[in-house]
């Protein structure tokens, strides 16, 4: 095996890991482009890395014995972690691997998630990694999952112990019990409540996705992994050591905002946009980016160079009579004609504003994006349009039919009696 002469550390490796697997999956000029979207200094590190990984190919290297790997899920179950004792795999991931684990102590009995992560801390890191732990504790909120613990093994491997929540994704649960769309948005409304609680406590999550918002069977949402990419990046919010922060732990290209991608200011609308892909997703069934996503890089390119595709077109550009179409109108509980026309309008300019590419033209706040919601709700005009006399007057009589119906009626009346005159 060829020894390089500046074989990355194990933080870089952590880093470089996954960027490495996804250039591989490319070819050619595909993957000329998309080191050309990476920062000068990691396409290097990738382009050395890729060039080894040819000589290596090209020497038979992988055909000349195979390794035995220990299986790490007979390995962790029943060692203890503080004073919980592990006892099955929950999942697995990029980030690192999640476990079910209880309390064996004796003072009570409590099932918790035990997540391990895939990161290298030095001593003042595995210090930090502690303390602020404990200030994420404190974060509290019915709809977030409690942070119980951080902490490091023997073996310097840092961990963080998470209430378990036995529940779905939000998609999957939307679906399965076929929400409709009103009902959609008021549980999407639990996780902005949710969002906006981290943000007052100056707490981004940067990685909302389908997979970190679980519903449990009571209908009581609960978002997963706030404040780890506080934890890892050290209350950091400049993502400034690769455009996929630490392996994905902070960044799921699909969800992420344009200025994550292209390594600028984190603030308060990088969620707001994750937020807007996820409600686009319960609303509409598809991304934003429509089906531009057949390769790697094309989640970025859609993001960082495309508007996104207004929901009631998205929808309508579905065959109602496809089985896809069918399929997201009735877990929806409607048809694709009336999907479309429930779309357009109020919640096409809600998810257009804050899906916006440019973060100061989106919602300034969690709080306010959930606002135009809450008034869609009600029939109320939403403040991210422009507040019409014609609009309001739209707004009033949807409010008040009946009473805007025996005006009209009543109105009709007098005017008959007075031609009648």
């Amino acid at each position: 095996m060829i020894e390089s002469s500046s074989a990355p550390r194990n933080d870089e490796w952590i880093e470089l890991s996954p960027l490495l697997e996804c250039a591989l999956e490319l070819e050619g000029d595909e993957r000329s482009k998309w080191l050309a979207m990476q920062r000068p200094q990691i396409a290097a590190r990738l382009k050395a890395l890729l060039s080894e990984h040819c000589v290596l190919v090209s020497d038979r290297f992988l055909e000349h014995g195979h390794v035995d790997l220990p299986s790490t899920a007979a390995t962790m179950v029943g060692q203890v972690i503080g004073v919980f004792k592990v006892e099955s795999q929950i999942g697995q991931g990029g980030m690192g691997s999640v476990w079910l684990a209880r309390r064996n102590d004796g003072l009570f009995d409590r099932r918790v998630a035990l997540k391990f992560l895939n990161i290298a801390l030095g001593r003042e890191g595995e210090e930090r990694f502690r303390r602020d732990g404990r200030i994420l504790a404190f974060l509290s909120d019915p709809h977030i999952a409690e942070l119980i613990d951080a902490g490091v093994t023997d073996a310097g491997q840092p961990y963080l112990v998470l209430e378990y929540v036995d529940g779905e994704q939000i998609d999957r649960y939307c679906d399965q019990r076929r929400l409709d769309i009103p009902s959609r948005i008021r549980l999407f409304l639990q996780v902005l409540n949710a969002v906006a609680t981290a943000h007052a406590n100056l707490i981004l999550h940067r990685d909302l996705k389908p997979s970190n918002v679980l519903v449990r069977n009571d209908g009581q949402v609960k978002l997963l992994d706030f404040g780890i990419a506080k934890l890892i990046e050290g209350g950091d919010c400049t993502e400034s050591s690769t455009a996929f922060t630490l392996g994905g732990i902070a960044l799921t290209p699909e969800y992420a905002a344009p200025e994550q991608l292209n390594g600028e200011q984190i603030t308060v609308s990088t969620d707001v946009y994750s937020l807007g892909v996820l409600l686009y997703l319960l609303l509409a069934g598809r991304h934003p980016a429509g089906e531009r996503r057949n390769s790697p890089t094309e989640p970025i390119q859609s993001v960082v160079d495309y508007d996104p595709i207004r929901a009631s077109d998205a929808v309508a550009v579905l065959d109602a009579s496809s089985a896809d179409g069918l399929l997201r109108a009735v877990v929806r509980m409607t048809s694709g004609e009336k999907l479309r026309r429930t779309l357009r309008g109020d919640l096409d300019t809600i998810l257009f504003k804050a899906l916006k590419r440019d973060p100061k033209e989106r919602y300034s706040s969690v709080s306010a994006f959930a606002g135009d919601l809450r008034r869609y709700l009600k029939s109320e005009s939403i403040g991210a349009r422009p507040d019409t006399l014609m609009y309001r007057i739209g707004k009033f009589v949807r409010r008040n039919r009946s009473v805007v119906l025996l005006a009209t009626l009543a109105f009709l009346a007098i005017i008959a009696g007075l031609v009648s005159a």
